[in-house]
């Protein structure tokens, strides 16, 4: 029987401010460059293979979610 992988260690941090360094597509979202994201939580779903990180923006009540597939380099 076939396992997959398991997600690979979280490069972020819960609560941790960051700002993007470059433009770039995700699959439920576009993230520009300079945009200030909190980091929420993290997310697996083996069904679509893929990992989720989840975002929250200050002063914003949206949720930013960056989905990159099981066993790809971040």
């Amino acid at each position: 029987m076939l396992v997959p992988p398991g997600p690979p260690d979280n490069p972020f941090e819960y609560g941790a401010v960051y700002r993007t360094r470059v433009d770039f597509p995700a699959q439920r979202d576009r993230f520009a460059l300079g945009e200030v994201l909190m980091y929420w939580r993290f997310g697996t779903s083996v069904y679509d293979g893929r990992q989720g990180y989840f975002f929250r923006q200050p002063a914003s009540e949206r949720v930013r979610s960056w989905d990159v597939p099981l066993g790809v380099p971040y």
